[in-house]
């Protein structure tokens, strides 16, 4: 990614919050059309309420506010979908800012079936890219929106390999998608 291209990401991202829902946490960055930009995803072990932390309501107006409220519960919805098996990955409204071999690498992933698995060589060969399993890696590696584009399916052909979310939850979520037939 430019240098330009990150500085148009760091003024899209304007708008930030988080939302809990035992055991994780999902921090959620939105541009200025009120798409996922980013997303990541922790362990939260306190036991609270879903709602939306850390957020300065007084940012925005009141109806843009009202609409963060909205944007949280169909995130939410997409959420639960995928993990009680109903959906093979969250597709809330969200944007994609990366180059466009990084596009290509992570639509290539909505095709892989929940709960299956593909290695990085694998995935490179089926885009054409013959020795390109370094490439996919690093593509992945920049993923802004795990989870909606699922790299937690494409592994290392000598194990689990990486996961910018940590080894312990790609692990989980793999072992949840074995769990339900899409």
């Amino acid at each position: 990614m430019s240098l330009s291209q990150k500085r148009k990401l760091t003024l899209e991202v304007e708008k930030q919050f988080e939302v809990a829902t035992f055991p994780f946490l999902f921090k959620i960055s939105l541009n200025n059309n009120f798409q996922v930009v980013t997303l990541t995803i922790s362990f939260d072990y306190t036991l609270r309420p879903l709602n939306m932390k850390n957020f300065n309501e007084k940012r925005l107006p009141e109806k843009q506010f009202e609409f963060m409220h909205e944007i949280e519960g169909v995130f939410l919805q997409e959420i639960r979908a995928y993990f009680s098996g109903k959906s093979p990955y969250p597709n809330p409204p969200h944007a994609l800012n990366c180059s466009d071999f990084s596009k290509r690498v992570l639509t290539a992933l909505r095709l892989i079936p929940p709960g299956e698995v593909v290695t990085y060589q694998e995935l490179a060969e089926e885009m054409g890219l013959k020795n390109g399993a370094r490439a996919i890696g690093q593509a992945l590696a920049k993923n802004p929106l795990p989870l909606i584009y699922p790299c937690h399916r494409v592994v290392s052909k000598s194990g689990l390999g990486g996961y910018s979310q940590g080894k312990l939850l790609k692990y989980l979520l793999l072992l949840l998608e074995k769990r339900f037939k899409f």
